[in-house]
């Protein structure tokens, strides 16, 4: 009876945990999406401020 309540106990914990690495995941993905924009427009701008535009 322990063993299966601590097994649940772990298996509640690992689910947690990958959910907290999901998320983890999606903010990252969005954190490098905005550097990536951000390098690409910032690209740009120095590019046109060159040009003198």
């Amino acid at each position: 009876m322990a063993v299966f309540f601590l097994q649940g106990a772990i298996n509640t914990e690992y689910e947690s945990m990958l959910a907290a690495i999901s998320k983890c995941d999606k903010l990252l993905t969005e954190v490098i999406g905005e550097l990536i924009y951000l390098a690409v427009f910032g690209l740009l701008f120095y590019q046109a401020e060159q040009k003198g535009l």
